[in-house]
């Protein structure tokens, strides 16, 4: 009924903001920095927007996916925004990025983790 599909839908939407917020524990050492734009229904309309994806290889070697955002572009301001909410939630030890060759990621790295190598993916 719509109704069970409003209350599961509601039940997931709040497990997946709570996934979105959460901590993140371990020293992450490596870091796997990706974008695509896909077609994104918002506002009851499709438009193209870029979908941040960020992965992250903890200290004990297991590989996470730390979020994955939806900008109107692949800028250094989007991922300015991406690095503070990831630093916010206590990412830290970054030493390593892998990186497509976009200028706005490099500047946006440069600025908040300051001592991360890149390379190119």
């Amino acid at each position: 009924s719509a109704y069970s599909a409003t209350r599961i839908a509601a039940k997931l939407e709040a497990e997946l903001e709570a996934w979105r917020k959460r901590p993140l524990v371990d020293e992450h050492r490596f870091s796997i920095i990706d974008a695509r734009d896909e077609n994104v229904r918002s506002n009851e309309r499709v438009k193209s927007q870029a979908v941040l994806i960020i992965t992250g290889i903890s200290a004990r070697e297991k590989l996470k996916i730390f979020k994955v955002y939806t900008a109107i572009t692949n800028s250094e301001t989007s991922w300015s925004e991406v690095f503070r909410d990831l630093i916010q939630r206590n990412l830290y030890g970054v030493r390593l990025v892998t990186l497509d060759d976009h200028k706005g990621i490099k500047a946006a790295i440069k600025s908040y983790f300051l001592s991360a190598q890149w390379q190119r993916c």
